[in-house]
């Protein structure tokens, strides 16, 4: 078939395509980068292209090999493929870690068995515990990220370099989990990957028939490979150079898997006669949405500079919101979902966040309104933490006549208090927290069960996050009871897999991913750039962590076709927190405080309360009125005093204003 023949056949199935595009699926032998920025179509002309290889270059499809970054975009291209030309089933596409493994496997003798996730974590939990080490998930998941990235940078660790006690533990930990991997003759996901390389540079032999294997190659989603992948790939195209990279460097945001930030960059300098292509229409998203995500990270530094046409017109303004606590803005926001969903039924919805704690709240919030969700790379919810079950266990048994309550909680209570109280006044103790709480409301129930059960410390460490949003949520709660009720009913919602429109996960997770309506919440100077990646980060690569940051809120507006929703609260963990940096540099003006709230509100009066009433705060639980002060704009300046030492201020007609404080009498 010649070139002219296959781009009739494509017109009369009503496809056409940019110039951009057409240029891509054409070209021939050599090097050549894509630029595919969001919505751009790059599945489409990766599955053309292989296409026009086949049926007008003549190119047999067992010898073209494409790379992708996930199981799902493979199983996605390979169905594209296989139903535009039943023939192109012999493709060769999947992941690095499982085409590697298919070489390595035919080609180089491999025999060993390989650990999926939950044993590489079951083996790093007992290093850290044989190391006398915290064992905690977040300690696990935090050092098989360590270890991973190591890996990709193709870093073992005797060629580790140790510059502070930090580094020493790592290593540490490494060099252990390495050793008892040796040991059972197992492989995990990354060591396939340096493996895999290792071979193609000392056996000649299996690089030959690697090599031999195929003669065209493509990778999708470029930005996000490794050093130890693009070293692999450089060893795959020193003979054959036919390769064709599409990827976007503005969506690279996998630095903690150990993606190369100057990917891109090193592909022009290795293939100075390649061809550069960027597809600069975008079909996915409305004007407005691609003009605004444009101006956000064109601030970052490292990229090629693009621009890009719209093809669905001009699109409704961006909203923007602000909320005083990260609960007011779950449940304003769930509201609106279910808005939406209810008017209308056959749109796709998301609501986003730069970390899982961040969407534990939205998904409570979802559950109250009966909106059904999929769970994206969400790894709990705030009911499912060890602590928080915890407590939730002696609650019940406060509240319940089953026996079987009572010895459960028992068993509790004493694991977590037997080093504090005598073994022979276990049992009375119990007795005695069961009688204090039985009258007390959710939230002091929460928190004297709390106290018994654990030492106090620094809210914000990651160890409570759990506890203090549950805690927080029990002070909107009228009765413990009809709270456990509405848990145990939330626990039943969460096991099972709906198959309902509204995706809430990070911005991680919606990669590659497309909605009518994204909702982006938590958009705070803590959170994104997030607090922890910067303290992380060494000052020499602040900068990469910084752009990096900014890219994950680019992957995240550019998700929404039709309407985006930008929002963040004022107060986290009872600290006060600003808008994104990000957000302000591209000049947002938050007008919409909350989608319900109308301008006369700030007009009506507001009579100040008087000293030594009792009051509770939404986030803060019951205090004492202890000062009232005049303030010029002839406002109220109240002082209240929470849990006998914790002394707070506030502006009351902003605080009533908005329903967060209820006085005694009411």
């Amino acid at each position: 078939m010649n070139e002219h023949r296959f781009f009739s056949l494509a017109e009369q199935d009503h496809i056409a395509f940019t110039p951009e595009q057409h240029r891509a699926i054409v070209h021939g032998d050599g090097p050549m980068i894509v630029f595919a920025g969001p919505g751009s179509g790059k599945t489409t002309v990766i599955t053309w292209r292989a296409l026009y290889l086949y049926q007008v270059l003549g190119v047999d499809p067992k010898h073209m090999v494409i790379f992708t970054f996930t199981r799902r975009s493979a199983k996605e291209l390979k169905h594209r493929l296989t139903q535009r030309e039943p023939k192109l089933s012999s493709v060769v596409a999947g992941t690095f870690h499982s085409l590697f493994l298919r070489w390595l496997l035919r080609y180089g003798d491999a025999n060993f068995q390989i650990w999926n996730e939950s044993q590489q974590s079951a083996a790093v939990r007992e290093v850290l515990r044989s190391e006398s080490m915290s064992s905690l998930d977040d300690s696990v998941h935090r050092f098989m990220q360590y270890i991973t990235q190591l890996k990709n940078a193709d870093i073992m660790p005797a060629q580790m370099q140790v510059k502070d006690p930090t580094h020493q533990s790592i290593k540490k930990v490494y060099m252990a989990y390495e050793a008892k991997k040796q040991q059972m003759n197992a492989h995990d996901y990354d060591d396939l990957l340096v493996v895999f390389y290792h071979k193609m540079i000392l056996s000649s032999d299996f690089r030959q028939n690697v090599l031999s294997s195929f003669s065209h190659m493509m990778v999708d989603e470029f930005q996000d490979t490794s050093k130890v992948q693009w070293l692999a790939i450089k060893a795959m195209t020193h003979q054959n150079k036919n390769i064709v990279v599409v990827g976007d460097d503005d969506q690279s945001i996998y630095r903690f898997r150990g993606a190369l930030p100057n990917s891109v960059a090193d592909f022009l300098d290795t293939f100075a006669d390649c061809s550069e292509i960027i597809l600069q229409h975008n079909f996915r998203s409305t004007d407005e949405i691609i003009q605004t995500s444009s101006s956000v990270i064109m601030h970052n530094i490292a990229r090629k500079s693009k621009q890009f046409i719209g093809t669905r017109g001009s699109g409704v303004k961006i909203r923007y919101f602000s909320f005083l606590s990260e609960w007011d803005e779950a449940k304003h926001i769930a509201s609106l979902v279910h808005r939406i969903v209810q008017k209308q039924p056959d749109g796709s919805i998301a609501v986003l966040a730069r970390t899982n704690r961040q969407l534990t709240l939205i998904v409570d919030s979802l559950f109250e309104h009966q909106v059904g969700m999929q769970l994206g790379d969400i790894r709990t919810d705030m009911y499912h933490d060890r602590y928080v079950q915890a407590v939730l266990s002696i609650l019940r048994a406060a509240n319940s006549k089953q026996e079987i309550d009572r010895t459960q909680a028992f068993h509790i209570y004493r694991q977590r208090v037997k080093i504090r109280i005598q073994h022979d006044k276990m049992m009375t103790s119990f007795d005695e927290l069961l009688q204090q709480i039985a009258t007390k409301s959710p939230h002091d129930a929460f928190t004297h069960v709390r106290r018994a059960l654990f030492f106090t410390g620094p809210t914000k460490i990651d160890l409570w996050a759990m506890l203090d949003l549950v805690e927080e949520r029990a002070s909107s709660q009228m009765s413990v009871v009809t709270w456990l009720q509405e848990i145990h009913q939330h626990e039943l919602h969460m096991q099972v897999r709906t198959l309902q429109r509204v995706l809430v996960t990070t911005f991680h997770g919606a990669k590659g991913l497309e909605f009518d309506d994204v909702f982006l919440i938590g958009l705070h100077d803590d959170a994104l750039p997030h607090r922890r990646t910067l303290e992380e980060t060494s000052r020499k690569r602040l900068t990469e962590a910084i752009e990096e940051e900014r890219r994950l809120l680019y992957v995240g507006m550019t998700r929404a076709k039709i309407r985006l929703y930008c929002s963040y609260p004022q107060m986290v963990a009872k600290e006060k927190v600003n808008m994104s940096p990000f957000l302000q540099e591209i000049g947002v003006k938050i007008s919409q405080r909350a989608p319900h709230i109308t301008n006369h509100m700030a007009t009506l009066p507001v009579i100040a309360p008087k000293v030594g009433t009792t009051c509770r705060h939404k986030l803060f639980g019951q205090g004492v009125i202890v000062s009232v002060d005049f303030m010029e704009d002839k406002a109220h300046k109240v002082g209240i005093l929470f849990n006998k030492n914790d002394m707070r201020y506030f502006h009351w007609e902003t605080v009533m204003q908005f329903n967060h404080v209820m006085l005694e009498h009411e």
